[in-house]
């Protein structure tokens, strides 16, 4: 899969990183809540992310109530699977 965005307005651009991004946060979603563990470290392990993407999206699961707030280093589950 290909994409060219040179030849796209920056709308379509938007939504394409806008669809990976959702992908992206469901699958870590489905990990975290399946595993009960949750890191930004666990995330960039499995999926090969970097850590600011890992992280973003570790903070996102705090904001939808999937995960605690960090307690020291360490982060609980709030969903169970």
């Amino acid at each position: 899969f290909f994409v060219d965005f040179r030849k796209c307005k920056d709308e379509d651009v938007k939504d394409v990183s806008k669809r990976e991004r959702t992908q992206d946060y469901n699958r870590a979603k489905e990990y975290v809540v399946a595993t009960q563990k949750a890191s930004a470290s666990l995330l960039q392990s499995k999926f090969g992310w970097g850590f600011p993407k890992a992280n973003s999206i570790m903070m996102e699961l705090e904001e939808d109530g999937v995960v605690s707030e960090l307690d020291g280093n360490k982060r609980t589950v709030l969903k169970k699977g």
